[in-house]
């Protein structure tokens, strides 16, 4: 059967040679803000940032299998990917720069409403980079695997044509064909025969390939950003078993470096969030610490203001007893001077009598 997902750790080398050769001819047009649409395990954000004017990559994917493993095998610190519907792209309008969809629009029941959403999302200066089966390629695959179950749409030029500039008028189409060698090259009018470029003479020519493209708002065949063609030579040298091994595995360990490393990272920001806690915690409890000290010295000073009124109350107490003391000692003192008084009175009465007797 026909190939609808690459996985670069398991997959044959001429297939794979295939598809990473368009990423290679795309990444000579790519700037900015990548948006790689369709994106798969997201593979060709190695290639897309290896060109110096790109500054981020964002892959999307419907599928949730391949998003997982992209972020799995390919997520980084330039790298996002996230499970979207290309109908619906979450990206603000006018803010990507370049747009990648290889392979995707056939599998779409609209791919009008796509092509309407890349407009949306696409900065007025940037370009769209596409690819799709042309009929030619459908129709010889079919031959051998029978009918693609997942295609939905099929493209000859005219129909991609019509598609795209329905969009975006300013339009460049190209030709990849693998035989001998891999060939991405400028599609003239005469496509599929006027594409090959025979560079074996004698050996029959490659077999049609997709239809690739560079779309814009703005012309995009004057600019010089892009490559004329794109040769992989041989496709089954270039990317060889052992080489691909040590590619995998080189990759394997930059990303368990990376990993080991964002963990430690995390660990760090952990070890630092426990001791931010620890020291909150401790400053709570410092916090409460002084507050009930306070509540106590509020206490004792309560306490200490209700004994004072309590003195208080005891001295007037006093204060009265004493005086009533006073009062009772004066009333007495002139109860003994009236008595004595009436003593004095009483002898000199007596006297007189003794006197007069």
């Amino acid at each position: 059967m026909a190939v609808e997902r690459i996985d670069p750790k398991n997959v044959h080398p001429l297939a794979w040679a295939d598809h990473v050769h368009r990423y290679i001819w795309a990444k000579g047009f790519c700037q900015g803000v990548v948006l790689d649409v369709g994106c798969g395990v997201a593979y060709g954000s190695e290639v897309i940032l290896e060109s110096g004017r790109v500054a981020t990559y964002l892959g999307v994917d419907v599928s949730e299998e391949a998003v997982r493993k992209a972020r799995s095998d390919f997520g980084g610190v330039f790298v996002s990917i996230i499970q979207a519907s290309c109908y619906g792209l979450p990206v603000s309008a006018s803010s990507v720069d370049t747009i990648i969809c290889f392979e995707m629009l056939e599998h779409l029941d609209c791919p009008g409403l796509a092509m309407a959403e890349f407009a949306r999302v696409l900065s007025p200066s940037g370009i769209v980079l596409g690819s799709v089966p042309s009929r030619e390629q459908e129709e010889l695959v079919e031959q051998i695997y029978g009918r693609n179950r997942w295609h939905k749409e099929r493209f000859n030029k005219a129909k991609l044509i019509k598609l795209v500039q329905s969009f975006f008028p300013h339009l460049q189409l190209y030709g990849q064909s693998l035989g001998v060698v891999d060939v991405i090259g400028l599609l003239p009018r005469s496509w599929p025969n006027a594409a090959v470029i025979d560079v074996n003479p004698g050996i029959p020519g490659p077999a049609p390939g997709p239809i690739l493209f560079v779309a814009g708002q703005r012309h995009v065949d004057d600019d010089g950003n892009g490559p004329d063609v794109v040769r992989i030579l041989p496709a089954s040298s270039v990317y060889a078993p052992e080489r691909e091994v040590a590619a995998s595995e080189a990759r394997a360990q930059a990303l368990a470096d990376q990993l080991a490393a964002e963990q430690a990272q995390r660990q760090a920001l952990a070890d630092q969030l426990a001791a931010e806690q620890a020291q909150r915690r401790a400053l709570a409890d410092q916090l409460a610490a002084e507050q009930a000290q306070r509540q106590a010295l509020a206490d004792q000073l309560a306490a200490e203001q209700a004994q004072r009124r309590a003195l208080a109350d005891q001295l007037a107490a006093e204060q009265a007893q004493r005086q009533a003391l006073a009062d009772q000692l004066a009333a007495e003192q002139a109860q003994r001077q009236a008595l004595a008084d009436q003593l004095a009175a009483f002898e000199s009465e007596l006297g007189a009598i003794v006197q007069a007797t």
